[in-house]
């Protein structure tokens, strides 16, 4: 068939278009009130390309390889093959399975499969979900106890999940015998066996611990240890993640009836984003596929950015490649612009021909700008700037970086520009004003500090809870107390102006805080009986020892806004965060912010992106740089002549005096 005669298939199939209309006529009369395209400006199935077709109409009896670009539409087209098939599927009882792995991931998945069949919920006997969830539904949770002896409560076999850095009392019971690594005797979920190289890996989610433990030879008698403390464990129901794998494997490879019998359940499996499978994962389904199950791996695999949990993408294309699947590719970019798409090509060293349809609105898609290594937190104001200047949304715009350490040098909350108690209030109200998701966390992280400075002067505090006082039990609560008042002085109309005088708003502030304080306090009943919040005072009287508040020093009649740093205003609408929280979304712009040096994790520093098309450091700066639509900013520091040079050659415009753009966002 060609294209034409696949589009009229399928939108027969799917919709009911009627053989004697086009697609386009079909959209503008019948589909204003069909649900799946009465939103759309055009017909959903006409809309698809050729190799997005073909994947469609590929068959279910055999194993395919999926090969996609960034942007190339694979979540849409995953929903409508898993449509198509399940409409027409007669293998009851068994199923359809599409395996992803977050939960967001597999809602979107459902939803557009749910579109495509006319259906609210796809259920019974299919199964849409995480990779997670459909091991340990259909194989761990009933069967594991086969593997373990756990002999279950109430003839409930099933397993308890243990975090794998768990330090719960009750897995002392469950600890080693002997020392390891001279770092104590380590509990049964802080550690899993391998079995891919043979060996036990110590994972606690302590680096320090673990290093020690895992660079020990075991001897015979260790691996004894080691084997008996996880059986004991396993045997009274518990296991972690790692563990219910490798009991999954076990099942499958030592079953050959249980395998069969599953691969007749799950006849079709799609795994969406097949780059972040394991080792061992991969062995699971490959079980199901020597009984009859067909798979299609759909992903990217220069999109593989979780080698610490054993992703690596070469086992993934070693695996398609040694069983013979089906390669089919998806090379039409619909997200980045072509010269975005370019650059992320040469970034990994693809062949591949990719076509990008969308035209970036930027005479300069592609940018880099260096700055000062101890002016990293002037970036996100600077491209602030940059993004009104050429007309892109911010709130669709993102500031990323490798770490969470960069992400706090780049956020007012732990920069340390707020220096004193007077603004980090009044920051706290002007980020809790915005309403942004990450504004308002870090105008919880200022807020907590402020009341329990003054509040809670002499308890130790929790700084990763808001710094909540050792007298206050509920982190949640906590939280919760913080956001009520927050609410409550952003409803005062002197308290939520910031645009008048120091000297106004902090006799303001004196007048109001400690019943906004005392209100919230009600809400909660006996929970926060015990807290008292006494007025705030410009000075105290003899005999006195109420908490101070008094106007900055030097600033009576400035502006309370003025004192916020440079940074503070891109702040409320521009995201900052890590490439890991980017994966799967489309940006309209994006600046990636190298790290200083290659201390701590060196794949976040910008020479490491580009010296080998294969390592993990590339496909982070590939990831993160197909993501935007229209602008890619990369921000490196200090960078050499020859290094921009290197830059050019890739496909950047280095911009001339960003040292001084910086500067003048800082003044202004």
């Amino acid at each position: 068939m060609n294209r034409e005669e696949k589009t009229e298939y399928l939108a027969g199939f799917i919709c009911g278009k009627p053989s004697d209309v086009t697609p386009s006529e079909c959209h503008s009369s019948l589909g204003r009130t069909n649900p799946l395209c009465r939103e759309y400006e055009t017909c959903r199935i006409a809309e698809k390309s050729e190799e997005q077709l073909d994947y469609v109409l590929s068959s279910i009896e055999s194993c395919v390889f999926l090969k996609a670009c960034p942007g190339s539409g694979k979540t849409e087209v995953v929903g409508l093959k898993a449509a198509f098939e399940m409409m027409r599927w007669k293998k009851t009882p068994g199923g359809i399975a599409v395996l992803t792995f977050t939960n967001n991931a597999a809602k979107v998945i459902e939803k557009r499969a749910g579109q495509f069949a006319g259906a609210k919920k796809i259920g019974y006997p299919h199964f849409i979900g995480t990779i997670d969830s459909w091991l340990h539904g259909y194989i761990a949770h009933p069967f594991a106890h086969i593997v373990t002896g756990y002999d279950g409560k109430n003839e409930d076999h099933s397993i308890r999940v243990i975090d794998s850095a768990s330090q719960a009392d009750f897995l002392n019971a469950f600890k080693t015998r002997y020392v390891f690594g001279q770092t104590g005797k380590p509990a049964a979920n802080h550690y899993y066996f391998d079995t891919q190289t043979g060996k036990y890996i110590f994972a606690s989610g302590t680096q320090r611990i673990d290093g020690a433990r895992n660079s020990e030879t075991l001897e015979k008698w260790q691996v004894t240890d080691l084997e008996k403390t996880k059986m004991r464990f396993e045997k009274a129901g518990f296991a972690t993640y790692q563990d219910i794998e490798r009991i999954c494997f076990e099942l499958l490879s030592d079953n050959a009836r249980f395998a069969l019998l599953l691969s007749r359940r799950f006849p079709f499996i799609v795994i969406d984003e097949c780059q972040d499978l394991s080792w061992r994962q991969i062995q699971i389904l490959d079980e199901l596929r020597l009984q009859g199950t067909a798979l299609h791996c759909v992903g990217d695999l220069n999109q593989a950015i979780y080698e610490f949990k054993k992703v690596l993408p070469e086992k993934v294309e070693e695996y398609t490649q040694e069983k013979k699947f089906n390669i089919l590719p998806l090379s039409t970019n619909y997200r980045n612009c072509q010269p975005i798409a370019d650059l992320c090509t040469a970034l990994v060293g693809n062949t591949d021909n990719i076509t990008s349809i969308h035209v970036s609105t930027q005479e300069c898609p592609c940018v880099c700008v260096s700055f000062k290594k101890d002016e990293m937190m002037k970036l996100p104001g600077w491209f602030s700037g940059y993004l009104e200047q050429s007309g892109i949304d911010k709130q669709r715009s993102a500031v990323v970086t490798r770490s969470w350490a960069n992400v706090s040098r780049m956020r007012p909350a732990d920069s340390g520009q707020i220096r004193n108690y007077q603004e980090r209030l009044a920051i706290a109200v002007h980020l809790w004003k915005t309403g942004c998701r990450q504004a308002t966390e870090d105008a919880l992280k200022f807020f907590g500090r402020f009341v329990t400075e003054k509040f809670f002067p002499k308890q130790s505090t929790n700084a990763r809870e808001y710094y909540r006082p050792e007298s206050m039990d509920s982190a949640l609560t906590w939280r919760l107390f913080l956001a009520a008042t927050l609410c409550k002085c952003c409803q005062d109309a002197r308290l939520s102006n910031l645009e008048q005088s120091w000297t106004d708003w902090t006799q303001a502030t004196r007048d109001r805080m400690h019943e906004h304080l005392s209100k919230s306090v009600s809400i909660f009943g006996a929970t926060l009986s015990d807290c008292v919040f006494p007025p705030l005072v410009a000075r105290n009287k003899t005999g006195e020892s109420l908490p101070l508040f008094s106007t900055p020093r030097g600033k009576r009649n400035n502006q309370v806004l003025r004192a916020f740093p440079s940074n503070s205003s891109a702040h409320e609408q521009l995201r900052i965060t890590t490439i890991h929280n980017v994966k799967g979304e489309t940006l309209e712009a994006l600046m990636l912010v190298s790290s200083l040096d290659t201390r701590g994790t060196s794949d976040g520093y910008w020479t490491m992106w580009l010296d080998n098309p294969a390592s993990e450091a590339t496909r982070l700066a590939y990831v993160a740089s197909s993501r935007p639509r229209q602008l890619l900013v990369w921000a490196i520091p200090d960078p050499s002549e020859a290094e921009l040079d290197r830059l050019i050659q890739l496909g950047f415009h280095v911009l001339t005096a960003p040292e001084a753009a910086l500067q003048e966002t800082n003044v202004s």
